[in-house]
């Protein structure tokens, strides 16, 4: 496959610039997705990631899986699964009440 176009986008918080894929140049369809073992079994329940050339981890949504997709740069992909790995977002499992997560 080959890499597709990027353009540069910074986000509001960052620092520097950023270059991200254009999405709009990519056929979601033709990428390898790898689900959770945690992903409920029924289809109700599924996150999946794609992995692109130059780094970029694609996620979505498997309900809307051939719609879209949101990107995250290396960096902030492995930010994410750091926390995760911490334990950061226990407490969101099986709640709606998110009021303890502090920005830090």
């Amino acid at each position: 496959m080959s890499t597709p176009t990027t353009t540069p986008t910074t986000t509001p918080t960052a620092t520097a610039s950023v270059t991200m894929p254009d999405l709009a140049n990519i056929d979601l369809g033709e990428l390898s997705w790898r689900k959770s073992s945690y992903s409920n079994g029924a289809g109700g329940m599924c996150v999946q990631a794609a992995w692109l050339d130059d780094g970029t981890v694609l996620v979505r949504n498997l309900r809307m899986s051939a719609e879209v997709a949101v990107a995250f740069s290396a960096d902030e992909w492995t930010c994410f699964v750091r926390g995760v790995k911490a334990n950061e977002f226990d407490s969101w499992v099986g709640s709606n009440d998110h009021s303890d997560l502090t920005p830090r």
